[in-house]
């Protein structure tokens, strides 16, 4: 999983799960359509030291370089260890208590009982191919409920951690005695997408290799949009079981 979330109302931008959590280029797209979608670029963007930051690392500097601000170009960009992104960390703790220990379990008892083998690459395939979608739709839930909850002020640091719905202290900081800090795009659509275009990849379709989804394609005699996509554990349980059976009927 890759998230973003805004320091000042803690509204989670982005919270994605895919084949990978450190590939820049992945990194990268989750920026672009962030400010494909909005419109303006954050004023300056946190993150640990982690590779997978770089590609969004130079293109925000690039995007704020002539901005004219204190804070343009490579000020824009601020690099710290994991610990002190404390609004980042906060989010994975309650996702680790609420969403993500639940999803270890499941794959732990699936690999502990024999149902999947984690050393190998189909099962890996397969679990990604039924297991990712209802994954993503969960973590959708995740954000509309913790960006829709009231966070309470912290009293020790009440200046930084105003009380509020981070919906609220996103769209309407005015009414907290606060300004957008965030800037215009500086260039047109056209160029966004060209930049998206070489710079950036998007997820590939449930995560899988193409020539697995082709497999997948040919085994159920559906086209990818048709495959059904399962809304419950239980129903992507099923789904593998009969997906991992067939793919190993014709590996043999």
């Amino acid at each position: 999983m890759h998230g973003g979330i805004d320091g000042f109302s803690r509204k989670v931008l982005w919270l994605k799960a895919g084949p990978s959590n450190n590939d820049p280029r992945y990194i990268a797209n989750f920026y672009i359509n962030f400010i494909k979608k909005n419109r303006r670029i954050p004023a300056i963007i946190r993150s640990d030291a982690g590779t997978e930051n770089v590609i969004m690392r130079d293109l925000q500097i690039a995007l704020r370089l002539d901005h004219g601000d204190r804070m343009s170009g490579r000020k824009s960009f601020l690099v710290g260890p994991t610990t002190a992104n404390q609004r980042i960390e906060r989010l994975w703790g309650t996702l680790n208590m609420h969403f993500t220990q639940f999803w270890r379990n499941v794959f732990a008892e699936m690999r502990d009982t024999g149902i999947l083998n984690n050393h190998n690459h189909i099962d890996i395939e397969c679990i990604r191919y039924c297991f990712l979608p209802i994954i993503q739709s969960q973590l959708q839930d995740c954000i509309t409920s913790w960006n829709s909850h009231t966070v309470r002020a912290q009293r020790r640091n009440q200046l930084l951690t105003l009380p509020g719905k981070p919906d609220i202290l996103y769209y309407q900081p005015e009414l907290f005695g606060k300004v957008d800090q965030s800037f215009p795009l500086p260039c047109t659509d056209q160029a966004i997408s060209e930049l998206e275009n070489m710079f950036t990849e998007r997820f590939p379709f449930r995560g899988c290799f193409a020539n697995f989804i082709e497999v997948v394609n040919l085994l159920t005699g559906l086209p990818p949009d048709f495959t059904p996509v399962p809304h419950t554990v239980w129903v992507a349980l099923d789904f593998f079981s009969v997906l991992i059976t067939v793919c190993d009927f014709f590996d043999t």
